[in-house]
């Protein structure tokens, strides 16, 4: 169960979640509780680079069950929604691969709101 004062936090969040792809999404809901990336990563059961790679989108394939469920935990999120951002975020990679080299930068930048993309 989540506390109120969490759950708080979050709510603007998690408003918009079918917008947001997966790295923005955890990244945004971490900042949102003010927990500082490594207090996240031990919550959530993993290394801190891990869940540094995750935010940033640095990586091309799902992240393992027992990622999902600790992000899933600490940040009141259905299992189900991480997994198909994930995917959604594993195709956007493959896709990008397969037409050209990518670097970490393309991808952060593929991850904003178009808003906020630099030019």
């Amino acid at each position: 169960m989540v506390l109120k004062v969490l759950e708080d936090s979050l709510k603007n969040v998690l408003i918009d979640i079918e917008k947001k792809a997966f790295p923005n999404l955890i990244s945004e809901c971490r900042e949102a509780l003010g927990l500082k990336m490594f207090r996240a990563a031990e919550y959530a059961g993993m290394q801190k680079a891990r869940l540094n790679n995750l935010e940033l989108g640095l990586f091309s394939s799902i992240p393992k069950k027992g990622e999902i469920e600790g992000i899933s935990d600490l940040y009141n999120i259905d299992k189900e929604i991480l997994i198909q951002k994930a995917i959604e975020h594993v195709k956007t990679i493959k896709s990008f691969k397969s037409r050209k080299k990518i670097t970490a930068d393309e991808i952060r930048v593929s991850n904003l709101p178009k808003t906020k993309r630099r030019r």
